[in-house]
């Protein structure tokens, strides 16, 4: 009897001595050996429904028992108090770790965890490799510069980003982009159009006329100051730009209007480029133009 079980058991995997098994270990059967009543040769091999690549046990009475669940990846599980726990690793949340509690209740709160959920949207905003040098991850700033760019490039309505379905289709998107006051937009969508045009202004061989345009309201109190670059460009088209609108206390304040003159003409970097500028209002005398002329620094040519 001993070398009929010694002659079978060649291929066996694991060995069950007083109850406890040693699974994955051959053993080498070179002569007889004793088997105790205490003792029992349990087949497993490898790669099979029972091998050692599957986590199931085989114990006594042929019961079989799963040893881990996929649910414990996003679990700690210890002993707190007496009682077993299961800490969440994504969220301060703490249940019952008890084997007798089972799975179903911590597979449950893993679905609707909102620290899980952050952390799957951010791994999602990880961008292909070929994003012309961008960064990888979410940027703000820069999403809410395309879209200014967007709605300036295809004349876009202003209200676009406070329109409901568009807030929708984005956030169905992009969860993170949080859109800004329309205020913003309007202020951004200013200096957007501005750089882009001063762009063109330093890219251009031409001089620049400015035509100072000034008028009262019906009641004459208010006064305004209209600044108007006129220039041809490089295809030879007479083309135009308002630089500048703005306020004045009163219409024959040359001080503010040299000051308004001056600050535009520097901020659209014409400094070199102006040739000439006209005022088109009969009411200023050539006094007032010298005093204009003179406070212009940047101004060497004629002022008609």
């Amino acid at each position: 009897m001993p070398l009929k079980i010694a002659e079978e058991a060649r291929n066996i995997d694991a060995i069950e001595i007083n109850g406890h098994i040693k699974q994955g270990v051959v053993p080498n059967f070179d002569s007889p050996i004793s088997i105790h009543s205490s003792s029992k040769v349990v087949a497993v091999p490898f790669n099979t429904l029972e091998g050692p690549y599957n986590q199931i046990e085989k114990t006594k009475g042929n019961k079989q028992r799963k040893s881990w669940s996929k649910v414990w990846v996003d679990f700690d599980k210890f002993e707190e108090d007496g009682k077993q726990v299961a800490k969440c690793k994504h969220c301060p949340k703490v249940l019952t770790g008890s084997s007798k509690s089972g799975t179903t209740h911590l597979n449950n709160h893993s679905k609707v965890c909102p620290g899980k959920k952050k952390q799957n949207q951010e791994t999602q905003l990880i961008l292909p490799a070929d994003t012309n040098e961008r960064s990888s991850t979410f940027d703000q700033e820069r999403s809410h510069l395309d879209l200014v760019k967007m709605v300036i490039k295809h004349q876009y309505p202003l209200d676009l980003a406070g329109q409901e379905a568009f807030k929708n289709f984005v956030k169905g998107l992009q969860p993170m982009y949080e859109f800004q006051s329309i205020e913003k937009l309007l202020s951004d969508f200013y200096k957007e159009k501005k750089r882009e045009v001063r762009q063109g202004f330093d890219k251009l061989a031409c001089k620049f006329n400015l035509r100072v345009t000034l008028w009262k309201n019906g009641l004459g109190k208010t006064a305004y100051c209209c600044l108007i670059a006129h220039f041809i460009d490089d295809d030879w088209k007479l083309k135009m730009k308002i630089l500048a609108f703005k306020t004045l206390k009163h219409i024959y304040d040359t001080k503010a209007l040299s000051e308004i003159i001056q600050r535009s003409v520097s901020e659209w970097n014409l400094d070199e480029k102006i040739y000439s500028i006209t005022m088109d209002d009969p009411s200023l005398n050539e006094e007032m133009f010298q005093q204009i002329k003179a406070r212009l620094a940047f101004f060497s040519s004629l002022v008609h």
